[in-house]
């Protein structure tokens, strides 16, 4: 399997991240647009790192989706 550790680190500050800020209700800034698209890149690479693993990773790969699916289904905006 391909070495993602490192998108993965980075993904999981990203998420946290992003998730306090919006908690605590700050303004938006680009800062954050442009992590979040660092951090899709992030995701995109690990997604792709476990599809050209093969079928033993298929249910890893969907944990690793179904968090994303919640936040998508979970109305959340910034004020």
């Amino acid at each position: 399997m391909l070495d993602v550790k490192d998108s993965i680190d980075k993904l999981s500050w990203s998420v946290n991240h992003h998730f306090l800020h919006i908690q605590a209700q700050h303004d938006f800034i680009r800062a954050v647009a442009v992590q979040f698209e660092l951090a899709y890149t992030d995701f995109r690479a690990i997604q792709m790192a476990l599809q050209l693993a093969g079928e033993e990773y298929h249910s890893l790969l969907a944990d690793l989706l179904r968090p994303m699916r919640m936040c998508m289904l979970t109305n959340l905006s910034l004020p």
